[in-house]
């Protein structure tokens, strides 16, 4: 009988020692995880390390276009420990760092934004977004799919009124 006391004292002293935090539920990431945060014009998309940006596509209206990324801490507070001697924003083509579609180019600016040019009309493309650590070589954040659509030439808003 004192054998199966003690047992069930360590089954209840290690249970009070299991983590009371759960698991994020399946309709989002967790508040506190940070995020990098992109902006392109008045669209914000925001990746995390257990969603990053799921299968969000960005809608432009022209082939050239600014790309400002962000990142953030606990309580959606923009972090401003990283530097740009310490870190970059890499954007390239696929996961494991190839080259964007032919014909569009990013050309990164001081900071973390740059500028996405020559995506044709009509055309979808994906890009790969990621922090970059410089001398720990290797990626703090992402990098994170999004995908970027031109809309085609002639396209009209259905919502705008015919004349």
């Amino acid at each position: 009988m004192r054998v199966v006391a003690v047992v069930a004292l360590c089954l209840v002293a290690s249970c009070s020692e299991l983590p009371t935090s759960s698991a994020p539920p399946p309709g989002g990431p967790p508040e506190f995880e940070f995020a990098l945060v992109a902006r392109i014009g008045d669209i914000h998309a925001r990746a995390t390390a257990s969603a990053g940006f799921g299968d969000t596509v960005v809608t432009v209206g022209k082939g050239g276009f600014i790309l400002d990324v962000s990142f953030e801490n606990a309580g959606l507070v923009t972090h401003s420990a990283l530097t740009e001697s310490e870190y970059e924003l890499r954007l390239t083509g696929t996961a494991a760092g190839g080259p964007l579609p032919i014909g569009v180019v990013y050309t990164p600016f001081a900071g973390f934004d740059g500028s996405i040019y020559w995506v044709a009309p009509g055309q979808r493309v994906e890009v790969w977004i990621g922090l970059w650590h410089k001398s720990g070589e290797h990626y703090d954040a992402g990098p994170y799919r999004l995908f970027i659509m031109r809309r085609p030439h002639g396209y009209t808003d259905p919502a705008d009124p015919v004349l």
